[in-house]
């Protein structure tokens, strides 16, 4: 390794690099991702990568995903990563949002050169899940489309039978036209939502504020994990 560094670094410079790596065995699973995902910017000027990911693996399954901007050069313009916000069950679908970019958020025009873009699954901080999850469909809700996005409020109940931990509630918002994601959030409960409680819950979508809310519909999912 010291002899790449040598090679990369010159005092004179005012900005150097250097090589580093880690050696692992393969890995690899089957995740599929949204071929075309929604991309903007939202009120704030956050960008946005919002898509879906399938596993078609027998384990449930927390994909780690990068996503890649590239101009008609090859070029990157920008790096976004995140993980999907729920483990996947098998041959199930959940919504993901990669934001947190760089030079596309703080200056302006730097995505106007993007041409193409790549979302890929990095298999070594992919993560499999050995607890039991329970999806919880006892909720009602309200969305309202306002200056900023959508904002999401409503009220669950744990009728699964067990004392739940790490409750997520995830907003997807999606196209009537074509079925396709538009926008998700997400936000968790962080208190331990006890078996027959209930719990008031609210989820900001800081959306594209073009879209008429005619054009989409909301839809939630909501999950938990059993207390052993």
């Amino acid at each position: 390794m010291w002899d790449v560094f040598e090679e990369v670094f010159d005092p004179d410079a005012s900005l150097w690099f250097f090589y580093d790596a880690r050696q692992t065995d393969p890995i690899a699973f089957d995740i599929s991702i949204t071929d075309a995902p929604w991309m903007y910017f939202d009120y704030y000027g956050g960008f946005h990568m919002a898509g879906e990911a399938y596993n078609a693996e027998d384990v449930p399954l927390k994909p780690y995903l990068v996503g890649v901007l590239y101009d008609a050069e090859g070029n990157i313009l920008d790096v976004a990563k995140d993980t999907v916000p729920v483990y996947i069950l098998p041959e199930g679908i959940a919504p993901f949002d990669l934001t947190f970019w760089g030079p596309v958020e703080m200056e302006e025009g730097m995505f106007d050169p993007t041409t193409e873009w790549f979302i890929y699954v990095d298999y070594y901080w992919t993560w499999e899940s050995y607890n039991e999850s329970v999806f919880l469909n006892n909720f009602t809700f309200e969305a309202v489309q306002d200056d900023y996005g959508i904002s999401v409020t409503g009220n669950v109940i744990n009728d699964s039978g067990f004392d739940l931990e790490n409750v997520i509630v995830v907003v997807s918002v999606v196209e009537n036209a074509t079925d396709l994601l538009f926008f998700t959030a997400n936000t968790w409960l962080y208190d331990d939502l006890l078996d027959a409680s209930n719990v008031d819950f609210e989820v900001d979508v800081y959306s594209d504020l073009s879209i008429n809310p005619d054009e989409y519909t909301v839809y939630l999912m909501i999950v938990g994990d059993v207390i052993e």
